[in-house]
Parts: C-alpha cells; sequence; structure tokens
C-alpha cells in the first residue's frame, strides 16, 4: 500500500473506519480516554484524482464534526503560491480545489517546525524547485483541545 499507519498500544488504540487508495481514516482513544479523529493521506500526483480525496475528506469532516481531528500527509499540491521556491508562481487550479476543501471541512495548518519545504525535484541551481506537499492540519476542536501541539518536518 501507500500508507503504512503505525502506533504503540500502550499510547493509543487506533480503529481504522476507512481505508481508500488515498487515505486511512479512524477513531482514536489516547490512554487517557480522550477520543479522536485521524486522518492519514497521501494525494495522487494528478489533481483530477485528488478530486475523490477531497470528497473523501468532506464526508470524513460530518463524522469528525464534534471531536478533535487530525489529518496529516503529503496532499501532493501545495496550498499557495509561496509554498514553492523557484519555478513559476502562479495559484493554480489544484490549489483551488484544495483551499476550497479546507475551507468546507473547516481545518487549518498546525503549528510546524523544521522544514518548511517538503519536496525537491533534486535539481541543482536555476532547475531547483522546492515545494511544501506535506501538512498536519487540524480542526478547531483539536486546536483547542491540543493548543500545545506540533508537527516536525
Amino acid at each position: 500500500g501507500r500508507i503504512w499507519v503505525m502506533w504503540d498500544p500502550s499510547i493509543i488504540n487506533f480503529e481504522v473506519a476507512l481505508m481508500t487508495d488515498q487515505a486511512i481514516h479512524g477513531k482514536a482513544v489516547l490512554s487517557n480516554g480522550t477520543v479522536v479523529r485521524l486522518s492519514f493521506v497521501y494525494g495522487l500526483c494528478d489533481y483530477r484524482s485528488r478530486r475523490d480525496l477531497w470528497k473523501d475528506l468532506i464526508y470524513n469532516s460530518h463524522i469528525a464534526a464534534s471531536v478533535p481531528w487530525l489529518i496529516l500527509g503529503d496532499f501532493n499540491v501545495s496550498r499557495f503560491p509561496q509554498d514553492q521556491l523557484n519555478g513559476p508562481p502562479r495559484f493554480s487550479k489544484a490549489m483551488s480545489e484544495f483551499n476550497e476543501c479546507l475551507k468546507v471541512i473547516e481545518v487549518d495548518d498546525l503549528r510546524s517546525v523544521g522544514h518548511f519545504f517538503t519536496w525537491s525535484n533534486k535539481r541543482a541551481g536555476n532547475f531547483a524547485v522546492n515545494k511544501k506537499l506535506d501538512r498536519a492540519l487540524a480542526n478547531w476542536h483539536w486546536h483547542n483541545s491540543f493548543s500545545y501541539s506540533m508537527a516536525h518536518f
């Protein structure tokens, strides 16, 4: 598979609720009894194929509406033109569709540390392109319940 999810059962109990070719969604119960929803994403390269992922996230947002929800992974699309270093800076249709999905499901980026750009075309000089494709996104309940949380890239 494209996505692997592993956890320590002494810290978290994770139960897979739905698996698609681009995401694994589930319910997690933390050791203190707190219930959260977790979604792990690996978006397909073609923006048209990612439309199924956006529909899937919207569907799951209704399930996670009243609990903390964290979505993390490689979305294979940037949110903003400034999420790219070098290459043509433009706001693409793929970005627009991604941002529309995030607006509908009411999630935003988790605070992060480490590397801003998470992908490189591995070229040098003027041909080098770096992008932020990996994200950790959370709903209001997550931000409110786990205000100290952050992603490390």
